[in-house]
């Protein structure tokens, strides 16, 4: 009884020691915004292609899928480019951190635009499959960061906290957008929340992840 006490104080104490540092509030932060505006895509999508761009039930399936198509490739991308990063000598964070940044501010930029494009065409190959295809660079990188971040025994603790935020932002992006749209009657302001929250998962691990988490002696 006594051992299993310690044992949890000492696993509280740990997790307590990494909400200390701004960088795992940032983490946090960096990846609620960014599972926002995918969750965004996940929930929302078909509804605006039926809603705003006027696709029948029937085609709404397989025009859907496209930007998910897209999405595969990003997160092969962003891997890609990070491990490139690192085999030429560049610090690890900072190869971590360059797909992170670069994709959310680029998906950010084509997110943005797309309820003021009125072309299908033009909607759906290239603002919407072009910035789910940077929303997703950022995917499988995230993970691997915390074993950049986190000391050698917290390595999973820092992941659980980070993957918190992501999910939070996941789980508030359905119940936020459907308010929106209850409010407005159009997609406009959902999208363009959405790019702003991903410019800022940008800006909080462009400029606020940049170093290890130091352990205490």
């Amino acid at each position: 009884m006594l051992n299993s006490l310690t044992k949890n104080a000492s696993l509280y104490s740990a997790t307590s020691f990494l909400f200390k540092h701004k960088t795992t509030w940032f983490m946090i932060l960096g990846n609620f915004s960014i599972m926002f505006t995918i969750s965004v895509y996940l929930t929302w999508l078909p509804s605006y292609l039926e809603r705003s761009l006027g696709f029948s039930l029937m085609k709404t399936g397989w025009v859907a899928s496209i930007p998910f198509f897209a999405g595969i490739m990003g997160v092969l991308v962003g891997g890609v480019i990070s491990d490139r990063l690192i085999r030429r000598g560049t610090n690890t964070i900072t190869a971590r951190n360059i797909p992170i940044v670069c994709g959310a501010a680029l998906a950010a930029c084509f997110v943005a635009p797309i309820p003021f494009v009125h072309d299908t065409t033009l909607c759906i190959a290239a603002l919407l499959s072009l910035g789910y295809f940077c929303s997703q660079m950022p995917s499988g990188v995230i993970w691997t960061l915390a074993t950049d971040i986190a000391p050698k025994s917290q390595v999973a603790s820092l992941g659980a906290i980070q993957n918190f935020g992501g999910f939070l932002g996941a789980a508030s992006a359905p119940i936020v957008t459907g308010i929106i749209l209850d409010t407005t009657g159009t997609f406009t302001n959902a999208f363009l929340f959405g790019a702003f929250l991903l410019m800022l998962g940008a800006i909080s691990y462009g400029f606020f992840v940049k170093k290890p988490i130091q352990a205490v002696e």
